[in-house]
């Protein structure tokens, strides 16, 4: 799995230093780029649509969200 990221430019792999016998994988930088503008894309959506459902339907589903979030936990 790791190799196929890494040919498709998502992970980089790299020898460390200090133990040949250990290789270090990491997010690329490109990537980490996409996942940032990623998740900017997804607040401004989220900020949309409080705005668009008003203070009210927005604290009912956020209610809503902690009940499903303690019934997961358990």
């Amino acid at each position: 799995m790791v190799d196929k990221l890494v040919e498709k430019g998502i992970l980089t792999r790299e020898q460390s230093q200090e133990d040949r016998r250990q290789v270090i994988v990491r997010i690329s930088p490109e990537a980490a780029k996409k996942i940032e503008r990623i998740k900017q894309i997804a607040l401004r959506s989220i900020v949309d649509l409080v705005n668009k459902v008003g203070p009210e339907t927005t604290r009912k589903w956020c209610e809503v969200l902690e009940e499903i979030r303690v019934v997961i936990k358990k």
